[in-house]
Order: structure tokens, then sequence, then C-alpha cells
């Protein structure tokens, strides 16, 4: 995933002011109008050229770059570029988890889809942002959770109560971001929204929006912090049970090598779809290698399963490391303590360990 490595902080704000204003929504709209169209069309060199301007032109809505990195990501694999196509799968599913591509499409186009897809399948953490305002209401963290670094930047969409307009601050995409609020807003209370940007200012993510921010009014805000707590009872570890994580993670390898064997019979069975043998004249491909397309198709829908479990159990073998390795531990603070459960095929945790 170097291909994904973030430029440095200067870099990149740098970078951000050099370049001319970006796109409008509408300009957006209209590439992705025109990418539309030439997809439609069967056109793959104008679609690709079409969709990879209008990413590049920036300013593009969530809902915008996910459709456009699906064309891009298409059009591209459509025209041999599999890296290309993997990186705007990446981008599409990124934002929407739920994006498929039409099944009837060839092996050559749903490969690289099917790489993005495995490696978010193969993990618990999703592109998100964790937005906390401080106590006193002077600063806002967010914290970046960002598996594929797609991010460049992030900014603040400030608003004081009686103005009429955003106010932005800017700040690299790091693992957490801190922005001071304005005095004027922090005394008179505001509304704010995140969000997070690629390198040419799509937004790939955000926490609130312009017709729906969040608010901090002033009288809520309390006036004075809390007395921190401190943990007055010892923990003490009195040896390490591995018997959970190591379950986890022996059949999380199962789960991976199974998946393995299913991907290499989709991938013989695909070269037989795309080979000659399935291209006689007098009949349709169908016909003539209906039973190898059904293979391909539950061998690749093996592999994804397979691999999908890999990754829950083995997330699941580290979680319960970390969460229930000591054996015996004495009681500690609330604020000391997690809780994990199942959800799906994740495992999630909240609080501090």
């Amino acid at each position: 995933m170097s291909s994904f490595a973030r430029l440095p902080a200067w870099i990149a704000l740098v970078a951000t002011l050099a370049r001319p204003a970006g796109a409008t929504e509408r300009d957006v709209a209209r590439g992705l109008a025109d990418a539309e169209r030439a997809y439609q069309g069967v056109d793959f060199d104008a679609a690709y050229a079409k969709a990879s301007a209008a990413l590049s032109a920036g300013g593009g809505t969530r809902e915008q770059v996910a459709r456009l990195a699906v064309l891009l990501g298409t059009s591209a694999a459509a025209l041999g570029k599999e890296d290309e196509a993997r990186k705007a799968f990446l981008i599409a599913l990124a934002i929407a988890p739920e994006e498929k591509l039409d099944q009837t499409l060839s092996p050559k186009i749903r490969s690289p889809y099917l790489e993005a897809q495995g490696f978010f399948r193969s993990r618990t953490d999703r592109l998100t942002l964790d937005v906390h305002p401080s106590r006193e209401g002077d600063r806002i963290s967010v914290r970046v959770v960002d598996p594929a670094t797609l991010l460049s930047r992030l900014v603040l969409h400030v608003k004081p109560e009686g103005e009429s307009t955003y106010r932005e601050l800017p700040a690299p995409a790091d693992a957490t971001a801190r922005f001071r609020v304005p005095d004027d807003a922090r005394d008179r209370g505001f509304s704010y929204f995140v969000t997070g940007l690629d390198a040419h200012d799509n937004v790939l993510v955000s926490v609130g929006s312009e017709d729906d921010p969040v608010r901090i009014r002033r009288e809520s805000a309390p006036t004075k912090p809390g007395p921190r707590l401190h943990p007055t009872t010892p923990v003490v570890d009195s040896g390490r049970s591995y018997v959970l994580p190591v379950t986890f993670a022996v059949l999380g390898v199962g789960a991976a090598a199974t998946g393995a064997v299913f991907h290499v019979k989709r991938e013989q069975a695909a070269a037989t779809w795309n080979g000659t043998g399935c291209e006689r004249p007098g009949a349709t491909r169908i016909a003539q290698c209906g039973m190898v397309d059904d293979a391909r198709r539950k061998d690749e829908t093996a592999a994804i399963v397979s691999y999908a479990a890999a990754g829950a159990l083995l997330g699941a073998s580290l979680v319960t490391l970390v969460a229930f390795g000591p054996a015996n531990r004495e009681a500690a603070p609330e604020s000391a303590r997690a809780s994990c459960g199942v959800t799906g095929s994740a495992v999630l945790c909240s609080g501090s360990f």
C-alpha cells in the first residue's frame, strides 16, 4: 500500500495553497455525467479520461467521488490498468462499503474490485473520523481512522452564532488532529462540521455537514473541568491465558488457507472462461462454458467468505490477546476498563486498555 502513503504535512499544505481554486460541485456533476455517458456507450478510453479528470479537478462530494471511483476503476480494469483500478475501487469501497459491481462483468474487470473488497473485509476498521469537542468548548480533537491512507488533510468548518458563513480551519490528516476554536466562536457558541479530503480536495468522509452541523451552545458549555480519575487499586497480573487468542489465530490461518485454495480454483476457472476454448463459432460462450462460469462464481464467493472469516478471526485473536490476556486482574477504576462484543463478523471494543 505504499502508493497510498501520505505526503508530509507541510508539503500537503503547500500543495493545497499553490493549487488553483478547485472545481465546483456543479463542475464535478458535469464531469460525472460525461463519464457515465462514455461508460454506457462502452467507450472505456473516454470513461477513464472523463472520470480521472473529474476526480483530479477536485471539489466532489462523497457520493460523486464514490461513483466516479467506480467508473474509473471499471474503465481502468477494462484497459488493463490493474493498479489504477485497484486504487479506484479502494476509494469507492472506503466511501461506500455496500458498492457492488455487475455480476455479468468479466473476471478481468472484477478482479481488482475483489482485491479491494478483500482488503476491507480482512479488517475491522473503516474510514472514519472520531470527533470530540473539549469540555471547555475551546478545542476540537479528531481521531482519524484511515486504513488505506486515502486522506490528505482535514478541515474544521466553524460558524459562530449570529454569522452566516463558515470559517475553514485546515490541518494535516494525522492520526489525531487538534483544532483551536476561535475565541469569538467559543464565547458565543458555534456550529461546526469536519471533512476529510483527498489530495485533490474531494470529500471522502465527514462528520456533520453544512446543512446538518453539530451545535455547541455557550450556555451548555462547562466552565470548569471536572476532577480527573486516577487508579487507586493496583492491577495485578498472575499470568496470561493464551488459549482463546491462539484458538482464534489457528482458525483464522485455516480460513485464510481455505480462501487461497478457492482463489486458485477461481483463477483457473476464469482462465478457462476467458480462453479460446469457450469462443468456438456456432454457440454463445455461456452455452459452451456455462458450467465453468458457474464454478468460477461459486469459487469466487467461497474465497471471499473464507478471507472475510480469516480477517475476523485474526482480528478477534488480537483483540482477545490484548483485552482478555491477563488471567487474574483485580478491579480497576471505571476509566481504565474496556468492554468488547461481537457484532456481525467483527469484534468491537470500547473503553481504554
